[in-house]
């Protein structure tokens, strides 16, 4: 389920995903940087799948690689020129092996019956802003993917 719009002060649309209680295996970007950075979490095992579209996003991407993650991507809901990222942050890391999945929006959180994540679905999204420059997201809810993960980080903007 997708949780409605809320904006900050800065104006800037933020979207969470509702989350089952007790799903194993999801972080926040920064919770989870934050636990590499302490030792604390020291092996990412399998996929990571970061959903956002911010640099927080594509660090914790990065980082999840070199803490052993098998693959990493990406998905977002703009377009190149849509992203909170540039271009080069983009290019960095791709050259690392992380993937980035433009145009979908997250619409719930998949887990195993032992309560560990498995991934997440999505829905494309068309546009993110309208004509005037507002965020004002367009979807087609008739073309969906899931997408799978081990670790799913939630990166925001």
């Amino acid at each position: 389920m997708l949780d409605s719009d809320t904006r900050d002060k800065s104006g800037l649309a933020r979207r969470s995903i509702g989350l089952p209680s007790g799903v194993k295996g999801v972080y926040a970007a920064a919770d989870f940087l934050d636990k590499l950075s302490r030792k604390r979490l020291l092996k990412v095992k399998g996929d990571a799948l970061v959903i956002g579209n911010g640099p927080d996003a594509l660090e914790a991407a990065r980082a999840a690689l070199r803490y052993g993650a098998d693959n990493a991507v990406v998905v977002c809901m703009g377009a190149d020129a849509d992203m909170a990222f540039t271009l080069e942050e983009a290019a960095a890391a791709k050259a690392e092996g992380v993937r980035i999945m433009h145009g979908w929006a997250p619409t719930r959180i998949a887990g195993h019956a032992d309560g560990r994540t498995t991934g997440a679905f999505f829905k494309h999204c068309d546009r993110v802003f309208d004509s005037e420059g507002r965020f004002s997201p367009k979807y087609d809810s008739g073309n969906t993917m899931a997408q799978y993960g081990d670790t799913l980080i939630l990166g925001g903007e």
